[in-house]
């Protein structure tokens, strides 16, 4: 019996050569497939049919896989900026009486519409590097008491009279319309100019009046006997007031 079967086969390959070579071709692919699907592997199929375990928890993932690094960004935070005077420097900023006052001298003027709070800012500095300029100074945006004293004297002035016989003197002579300091200032620069010896006390008076009328004529300023920001910036220019009195 089984000899009739072998030979029913072997008549049919004979008669149907093609389908027998098809046939014979699967049955082998099928078992390369198979057998690598079942023994060649050393883990689960990354995308199996039917899936029954998470892939995340199995254990029956080989040991050997290299384990992926990942790493961990924090997020970076980017200040916003601070516009107008509050955007200035926050480490080590003290309150300096002398801003606070150039502030105010400012504001007086029209030159600042900040708070006047002592703290040095953009703002600041650029309504100092303005007033600098429109003075004929070089703009540094640098406080100083010479700045201080200009502004304030300049603010006098503007209240007060061109005229000398506007003044009010007192019973010395001395002429309480103009900064102590600024006048002290001045009478140094012109003792060392070798105008005139008089005494660099800070008393606006006749002595001192007349040595900077002398000064105004000898170096073509206009003749007014006034202590005023022209001759400060004069004697600078000339260096006959040092860079240690101005900034006192």
């Amino acid at each position: 019996m089984s000899n009739g079967i072998l030979d029913s086969f072997f008549t049919t390959l004979q008669n149907n050569p093609s389908v027998a070579a098809g046939s014979c071709t699967f049955v082998v692919a099928f078992a390369l497939v198979a057998g690598n699907a079942f023994y060649a592997q050393s883990g689960v199929h990354p995308d199996p049919i039917w899936a029954t375990r998470d892939n995340t928890i199995t254990q029956s993932v080989s040991q050997n896989v290299r384990p992926v690094k990942t790493q961990l960004f924090a997020p970076k935070t980017i200040p916003t900026p601070a516009t107008g005077d509050s955007a200035r420097e926050t480490t080590g900023s003290k309150r300096s009486e002398l801003v606070a006052s150039i502030q105010a001298a400012l504001a007086k003027k029209g030159h600042f519409a900040g708070d006047v709070d002592g703290l040095m800012g953009p703002l600041t500095s650029s309504s100092i590097k303005d007033y600098q300029t429109r003075i004929g100074l070089k703009a540094t945006g640098t406080p100083t008491q010479e700045l201080l004293l200009l502004i304030k004297q300049e603010t006098k002035s503007a209240s007060k009279s061109d005229s000398l016989s506007g003044l009010i003197a007192d019973n010395t002579g001395s002429n309480m319309g103009y900064d102590k300091n600024l006048v002290k200032l001045i009478q140094s620069g012109i003792i060392n100019a070798g105008i005139a010896k008089i005494d660099a006390d800070g008393i606006f008076g006749k002595q001192t009046e007349a040595a900077i009328m002398a000064f105004q004529r000898d170096h073509g300023l206009d003749v007014t006997g006034k202590p005023d920001v022209q001759v400060l910036q004069t004697l600078k220019k000339f260096k006959w007031i040092e860079p240690s009195q101005s900034s006192t």
